[in-house]
């Protein structure tokens, strides 16, 4: 292999490199942090565990909105959820695939958890 060669290859390999980062972390990296936190969001089981998945739901993404649905808003894919205080959030953060945002929903267990989701100005 010639040195013009070699040259051409190490210009093409660091030139194509942050593409190839760029798309694996937007098409690989990001939808499975969010499917984590989603899951971890969404099973939390006692009031400590929701104040965490609060807590990492604020800290991991830009949380967009919060809004309480009844019970006919409920989406399809939450309708296992029952209970008349349904939690939905949503993220800035959308899905490179769909680009919908990413959602997750959830009955509150105990609504002073939701602390962390607030973002304080005046702090």
């Amino acid at each position: 292999m010639t040195t013009r060669r070699k040259v051409t290859l190490v210009v093409a390999v660091v030139l194509w490199l942050p593409v190839f980062a760029f798309l694996g972390h937007a098409l690989i990296f990001v939808p499975l942090k969010f499917r984590d936190l989603i899951s971890r969001f969404e099973s939390a089981k006692t009031a400590a565990e929701e104040r965490d998945a609060f807590a990492l739901a604020a800290r991991a993404g830009r949380v967009w909105e919060v809004n309480r649905l009844r019970p006919q808003e409920v989406p399809e894919r939450a309708r296992h959820i029952t209970g008349d205080w349904v939690l939905e959030l949503e993220w800035l953060e959308s899905s490179a695939w769909t680009g919908t945002p990413y959602r997750a929903y959830r009955h509150v267990i105990d609504t002073n958890n939701m602390e962390s989701l607030y973002v304080r100005y005046d702090r």
